[in-house]
């Protein structure tokens, strides 16, 4: 149950920030249009523009951290006490994990990396499980 809070707040907090990004871009729009040379809109331009950019850098950690809970979850539905590991070396934005059976030791996934995380996040729990059962090539 804790895990299912934690992704629904933390859908919940993307869903947030992309209304906020809406509203930085419309602003930007705005600004853009008016093609105004005073400074006073300058200025905004360059605050939204800033401020998109870090909603959006907000955004990535929220999907990242999100795709993890959600895989780990069905993992664990699917294989229970199979352990979930991150490669943390890569670029977090694609979907570098493994998970092993902790009784045996085997492999039961081991993600290529070619799966962006917006990819994931929007999945249901159905959708993802099928996904998983594929990657693991019929060990789940």
């Amino acid at each position: 149950m804790a895990d299912d809070d934690a992704i629904e707040s933390l859908k919940r907090d993307r869903e947030m920030l992309y209304g906020r990004l809406k509203i930085e871009n419309d602003e930007l729009d705005r600004l853009n249009a008016a093609r105004s040379t005073a400074e006073e809109d300058k200025q905004r331009a360059r605050l939204a523009n800033a401020n998109r950019t870090e909603i959006r850098r907000e955004i990535g950690v929220i999907e990242v951290n999100l795709a993890e809970k959600q895989i780990t979850k069905v993992v664990t539905d699917l294989a229970p006490g199979a352990k979930v590991e991150w490669d943390r070396d890569k670029v977090p934005a694609y979907v570098r994990m493994r998970a092993t059976d902790t009784a045996t030791g085997a492999t039961l996934i081991s993600s290529s990396g070619d799966v962006h995380v917006s990819e994931i996040v929007d999945k249901s729990d159905d959708q993802l499980r099928q996904l998983l059962k594929a990657w693991s090539g019929g060990k789940l």
